[in-house]
């Protein structure tokens, strides 16, 4: 025998505190090596896998919240590691009889902690098998309990038809003998018990009893008396009461608090549940807490409980312990026995081989998610009729059964899962218990779909074959194709349902209005995320999920490493000449940030969009914004004095969206960051100061995040250049150059350079530079989260401030650019044009072999300065005109192209290249239309019209904006979208349908009349846009060819129907067929510059030729005088000196002129005379100002008249501040006032004689 220490302690100096969860299937060694890499291997101490997880023991507290907060990598996938919760105590309960139910034992546990495991019934121990079933008077739960409570040893009294039942409660789980209070021993082996001789031997003292017996007084005795110790009385039955009826009080009874009582209350009756035979067990009882039951109860399982009740227990696993009810904290940590014994690496396998099944379920679109188990508006309105013991049972009993009939236990599917749904919100199940259910329902529903689609197919088949024999007349098979397709239309609605469920459907209300659930609907993306296999760079094809995810964080651990080498010279020729932030600006962004600020940018901010790794969206923010906006702000500028974020804040989800190309190529995979709120609240603020000064840095052909500029004004310019070029007969060269990885080869060491030479403030800098210190990412592949890695560059794509940055980053690049190529000179502007960007889409401008060997030069020294990229096997080169001398020779492989190419989307070059880009419209828009058409009959027409609308022509808007359709495509197309709206017959004209809702219409777009309304926008955008559109010079250039005038933007001063415009291009052929039917009325000149452009022919405001001579205008553009300029110019500014001016034109009677000169100073205000005046007395011209003079444009309704085209807010539009949806309902009216001229607009009027009361359409 070997004698213990007397000396030595029980327990190491170890704490739940040192120890750690790690919920993974890998093997404990890996899980070790794992936490070792982190936290180093020397300071673990021990570990175990104890249930579903492995539990590992640390020598220093602070490396556990290290690790909790780093998280492992195992097997190259990022794991969460959670510390060891509160203590969860073994809760012994003894004398329970079996009809006493475990509901109304919890209801008096919860008085005194929370339960984070079901109650469990201790079985007998009987070796036989016929009854190996019975269960002991012993039960077991794990609990919390409240903080005061120490030790639990209690008693609690129910009152079942009049007899009491003391149910003996206790934390301490050493054997104890209930008889003598000694440990070590049962009360049958207690010696006292064997030295008295009124006690005698009883088998089988465990086992138990019936219902109708009375366990005897003498296993009923005390606990050990003392402080905390309950007092136990006997186990005996109470006489009857005089009311069997009433209730008695229950309660505890306990040392360190007095025992509660419960006032009697009226039975309550018991729903009507159906019988349901459960195949794998026998009935129970189940009993409520203190009820008095009759007879029958005792027997019938799931019996409510009469008189006063509880609330339920809150069974709640306890925060980051996810449920795991052995982690109690014993003595000792027990490891569990194993089930069955496991060769060498069996359980390695086993792990790998559930990772992958997991894997596989998880990459279903069916993957399992907490909207499995949500609760529907409808379904609140069902009675709960299967229990939670029920369900319990019925997992602990297929607990190994890989494929359980559902359907066997519980026949009402829709009915099962609307029980589930309810018992979990009331926290009926544990953690370990809800994730069993939520893949048996998510797999129950995978089967169900499978066969419902099979059972679509099959129903088809046998529908073309009926509708075949159809034509015999057999009424059995006219009956038969009848009822064939009752079903297909009732699986038709199931597969309906299933739609609305995917598509986030909360509420009938959502079906019909402009939602984000409307416009989300049956949008499977997750589908094309998917990962199946990626290429090393040596070309081989990995496919397994391991290796994908290794593959994909070396790619991008690659990719994201810094390759800067700060070259001194080269980046002093990069960052000189560039433009210059003024003191007043730079101390404005320089502030402190405020609370409103941040408020600000948090109302500016989306919601619905994925949250990052903290998993806190924007709408938990705004909806808790009084509670926390302090506390953030207080983080987040303690964050900006430390220079570091919060490793939440500064870790980022990369989640990978497919590009063009072959996607088993790692770089057609472009990554978007998901950020933590708190990060995006603070980089949305530094946005919007630095959306203020954004263009007064940025040149105007960039025009990436600078306000009031817009993507289209590249394509213009494109298009502008390429006509010019044409129609005039000159040279260019246009190269489109792809940045390879542009976001992502950004380095930090140069954009912080660039930034300090915009002389930003170093405070407003290191406010940028805190969001990307010590930043880490985490790829997620396929669902899972892979290993986190460092980023050294790159600037997030995701974040509020990338686009501005990467604008910021990419200027020096296009300011070099601009001082050393030739550009292309705009004939009769005046300007050149060297390039257009928008962020990284790049086309440089090429007039010289020499602009070649220069922009070379640049881009590889730029390459050095900040790691940019060019690829030119994606770059396109396009020459337009005749090069004497030969083509200009092109780096990379490079050659050059003749007829187009296409930039930001759209097909630009000749008239064959430009129809590129209807190809295929016809069929896409039907496609679209097609995915809706089984919800259509189910549909209002304000849905259709959505879809019509929204979904379907919006495909058109961005090439429809830039470029004209080939004849009829147009039509073509909108009579597929009424066809859609109508399903059937048409029941009003189509015109009318495009009239908007509230003037009888539907708002079904028109879609002539929204390429008649993107023209006026180019026009508005032409004559009142910003001062620096980037396209006005292009534009005026062309403008200027038509008809000798000279005039660019001063032509739509005039009447257009008059001028000759054969020579423009198509497009702005267009615009001046749309102009022409308007109405326009010029308010005057605003300017002394725009006064004298104001035009003096073809309809001018100064047009006098309808007055005096009749052939005037023609006399005046062949003597050169088009303009007042021009006019002030030859007979001064007061228009006296008609000598000079009969000279000039070729008169010879001064009576005329001076007649001419009368009228043109009548048709001056005086106001316009004075600044005549006022500029005759000025040594330099006017300098030009942009502000365009003020247009009232109304259609042209002449002739035509009835309620339909009765204006109102398109009577008279201001045209420099008019709206695109003002002009577009001006366009239909317009474009459709034959087909509305002389009808009514409701029969009521001839009815009720009220001709002058227009009537109010409601929905």
């Amino acid at each position: 025998m070997v004698m213990a220490d007397p000396n030595a302690t029980v327990c190491e100096r170890l704490t739940r505190r040192h120890g750690v969860r790690v919920v993974c299937a890998a093997s404990v060694e890996d899980c070790c090596l794992a936490v070792g890499n982190v936290v180093g291997h020397e300071n673990i101490v021990s570990a175990s896998r104890m249930n579903s997880a492995i539990v590992v023991f640390l020598n220093d507290v602070d490396k556990v919240r290290k690790l909790t907060q780093n998280g492992i990598v195992v097997n190259n996938e990022m794991i969460l590691v959670s510390p060891l919760s509160s203590p969860a105590k073994k809760v012994m309960l003894s004398n329970v009889p079996p009809f006493i139910s475990d509901e109304a034992i919890g209801k008096e546990l919860s008085r005194y902690g929370r339960m984070v495991s079901p109650i469990k019934k201790i079985p007998l121990g009987c070796k036989s098998p016929l009854v190996k079933h019975l269960v002991s008077f012993r039960r077991m739960v794990f609990m919390v309990l409240k903080e005061g409570v120490g030790e639990l040893n209690v008693v609690f009294k129910f009152t079942v038809e009049g007899f009491d039942y003391n149910i003996f409660v206790s934390s301490d789980t050493d054997i104890k003998c209930f008889r003598c209070g000694q440990t070590g021993h049962l009360a049958r082996a207690c010696p006292e018990r064997q030295s008295d001789p009124g006690v005698s031997e009883r088998p089988g003292q465990d086992a138990a009893e019936p219902a109708g017996v009375v366990p005897p007084a003498a296993a009923v005795r005390p606990a050990v008396e003392g402080p905390g110790a309950a007092a136990a009385p006997d186990l005996t039955e109470s006489e009857p009461q005089a009311q069997p009826a009433a209730q008695k009080p229950t309660g505890a009874t306990s040392a360190p608090e007095k025992p509660r009582t419960a006032e009697p209350a009226a039975a309550e009756p018991r729903s009507a549940r159906p019988d349901r035979k459960k195949p794998w067990s026998t009935e129970k009882s189940s009993v409520g807490s203190g009820a008095v039951l009759e007879p029958p109860a005792l027997t019938e399982a799931g019996a409510e409980v009469q008189g006063n009740r509880m609330e339920t227990p809150d069974t709640t696993p306890v925060q980051g312990d996810g449920g795991d009810v052995d982690m109690a904290d014993e003595p000792v940590f027990k490891v569990p026995n194993k089930r069955k014994k496991q060769g060498k690496g069996q359980g390695k396998k086993q792990a790998r081989k559930d990772t992958k099944v997991e894997e596989r379920e998880s990459d279903s679109d069916d993957c399992i998610s907490d909207s499995v188990l949500t609760f529907d508006s409808q379904e609140e309105q069902i009675n709960v009729v299967y229990s939670a013991e029920d369900i319990k049972e019925f997992l602990r009993n297929t607990k190994w059964q890989k494929n359980g009939a559902l359907e066997e236990f519980f026949p009402d599917r829709k009915q099962f899962t609307h029980d589930v749904k309810f018992f979990r919100r009331e926290g009926a199940f544990v953690d370990v218990e809800i994730f069993r259910l939520k893949k048996l329902i998510t797999r129950y529903t995978l089967n169900l779909t499978r066969d419902i689609v099979r059972s679509l197919k099959a129903l088809e088949i046998e529908i073309v074959e009926l509708q075949r024999l159809e034509a015999t007349g057999d009424r059995g098979h006219i009956e038969a194709l009848k009822n064939k397709k009752a079903k297909m239309n009732d699986l038709l609605d199931i597969t309906a349902q299933g739609e609305l469920v995917r598509s986030r459907f909360k509420s009938a209300a959502e079906m019909d209005a402009p939602s984000k659930f409307f416009f989300s609907l049956e949008q499977k993306n997750g589908q094309k995320r998917f990962i199946h296999a990626v290429r090393t760079e040596s070309g081989d094809l990995l496919s397994e999920s391991t290796e994908i995810r290794k593959q994909t964080v070396s790619f991008y651990s690659k990719l994201y490493s810094s390759e800067w080498s700060g070259a001194q010279v080269v980046e002093d020729s990069f960052l000189v000449g560039l433009p210059k932030l003024s003191e007043r600006a730079a101390r404005e962004l320089d502030r402190e940030l405020s609370l409103e600020e941040l408020h600000e940018a948090l109302q500016k901010m989306e919601n619905g969009r994925a949250s990052g790794i903290d998993g806190l969206p924007a709408e938990f923010y705004k909806a808790f914004w009084a509670v926390i906006g302090q506390d953030v702000l207080d983080v987040l500028r303690d964050s900006i004095q430390r220079g570091e974020l919060p490793l939440s804040c500064r870790r980022a989800v990369l989640t990978l969206l497919p590009k063009k190309g072959d996607l088993t190529h790692l770089k057609n995979w472009r990554p978007v960051s998901l950020l933590c709120t708190d990060y995006k609240l603070l980089s949305k603020a530094l946005a919007l100061r630095l959306t203020k000064v954004m263009e007064r840095l940025i040149h105007q052909d960039q025009t990436y995040c600078v306000p009031d500029r817009s993507i289209f004004d590249n394509v213009y310019l494109i298009l502008d250049i390429l006509d010019v070029s044409r129609l005039l007969g000159l040279k260019t060269g246009l190269i489109f150059l792809d940045q390879e990885k542009a976001f992502d080869r950004v380095e930090h060491e140069y954009l912080w350079k660039v930034l300090e030479t915009f002389r930003f403030n170093p405070g407003f800098v290191a406010m940028i530079r805190v969001l990307y210190c010590e930043i880490e990412s985490v790829l997620k592949v396929n669902g899972g989260l892979c290993a986190p890695f460092r980023v050294y560059r790159g600037i997030r794509q995701g974040c509020s401030l990338s686009g501005m940055l990467y604008s910021l980053a990419i200027e020096p690049l296009l300011n070099k650019l601009r001082s050393f190529l030739s550009g292309f000179n705009i004939p009769h502007a005046n300007a050149s044009v060297y390039l257009s960007a928008y962020a990284d889409d790049l086309v440089v401008m090429i007039y010289t072999h020499e602009d070649v060997n220069v922009l070379t030069a640049i881009l590889n020294d730029f390459q050095i300065l900040s790691s940019a990229k060019v690829n030119w096997a994606k770059s396109e080169a396009i020459l337009v005109g005749e090069w004497g001398g030969g083509q200009p020779s092109l780096p990379g492989g490079l050659a050059w192209k003749r007829g187009g190419f296409k930039y930001l989307g759209v097909y630009l070059g000749t008239n064959e290249f430009l129809n590129k880009n209807w190809e295929g419209s016809v069929e896409h828009v039907k496609g679209r239309l097609s995915r809706w058409k089984r919800l259509v009959p189910k549909m209002s027409y304000r849905g259709r019209t959505l879809v019509i609308n929204n979904l379907a022509a919006s495909s058109l808007w961005h090439k429809l904006a830039c470029v004209d359709p080939p004849p009829n495509l147009l039509a073509n197309i909108q009579a597929q979208l009424v066809d859609f709206f109508w399903d059937g017959l048409h029941w009003i004209p189509q015109s009318v349908l495009h009239l908007p809702k509230e003037e009888g219409g539907q708002g079904l777009v028109q879609l002539s009349s929204r390429a008649a309304a993107f023209r006026l926008q180019f026009i508005q955008r032409l004559l009142t846009g910003p001062r620096d559109l980037v396209w006005r010079a292009a534009a005026s250039g062309l403008l200027r060819t038509v008809k000798g005038l000279g005039l660019d933007r001063a032509l739509f001063l005039m009447d257009t129907k008059m001028l000759d415009i054969s020579g423009l291009p198509m497009f702005y052929r267009g615009l001046f067929k749309i102009w022409n039917v308007f109405k326009k009325q010029n308010k005057g000149c605003r300017t002394v510059h725009w006064l004298l452009e104001e035009p003096l022919v073809y309809g001018g405001r100064l047009d006098i030729s309808g007055v005096t001579v009749p052939a005037l205008s023609r006399t005046l553009v062949s003597s050169g005088i088009v303009t007042l300029r021009e006019l002030v110019n030859v007979a001064g500014s007061d228009l006296s000196r008609a000598e000079d001016l009969a000279a000039r034109m070729g008169l010879r009677s001064r009576r005329v002129v001076n007649q001419l000169l009368h009228c043109w100073r009548s048709a001056l205000t005086s106001e316009e005379r004075v600044q005549l005046m006022d500029y005759q007395h000025t040594e330099t011209g006017p300098a030009e100002d942009e502000s365009f003079p003020r247009l009232n444009i109304a259609p042209d309704l002449d002739g035509c008249a009835g309620p339909l085209l009765e204006c109102r807010s398109e009577r008279e539009m201001d045209f420099g501040s008019v709206s695109g949806k003002l002009l577009y309902r001006a366009c239909v009216k317009v474009l459709n006032k034959k087909k509305l001229s002389g009808r009514v607009d409701t029969p009521w009027r001839s009815v009720l004689g009220f001709n002058d009361v227009k009537p109010e359409w409601r929905a």
